[in-house]
């Protein structure tokens, strides 16, 4: 649900119930998750909302591991976070909701800094680590 390709999907879905949305000048078949990024990224309304929802997508996942591991730290990664706080902030916020107070405030859930190279990054990384052990 959290994938490039299905909010891009579901934008086209709700394509025409936005006229004021800066897609709108692309076209419904044209959209890119680019487009919808670089919309989100300068305060298009449509966009953000699409962006959002795809937070409260995940957010059952995240709180879950947050209630059965009690981790430290979570990285959310993938294209959508190129988009920045829009998807992180929504990501937080829902986890906050359905996670275990004390658990929520000890985990810290940030964005990955490695974009597209993180999977050939963790990939070595095991490898390396395989290799040495």
């Amino acid at each position: 649900m959290a994938s490039a390709e299905n909010i891009v999907r579901r934008t086209r879905s709700r394509f025409h119930q936005d006229n004021t949305s800066s897609l709108n000048r692309i076209g419904e078949q044209a959209i890119s998750i680019s487009d919808i990024l670089t919309a989100a990224v300068n305060d298009d309304d449509f966009a953000r909302l699409m962006l959002e929802r795809t937070g409260t997508y995940v957010r059952t996942a995240i709180a879950s591991v947050i209630n059965l591991l009690n981790i430290e730290t979570i990285v959310v990664g993938g294209p959508t976070m190129q988009a920045g706080n829009v998807v992180l902030n929504s990501v937080i916020r829902s986890a906050k909701e359905l996670s275990f107070g004390p658990s929520f405030e000890s985990t810290l859930i940030l964005a990955g800094e490695l974009g597209e190279l993180a999977p050939a990054t963790g990939a070595a990384l095991l490898a390396g680590e395989a290799r040495s052990g």
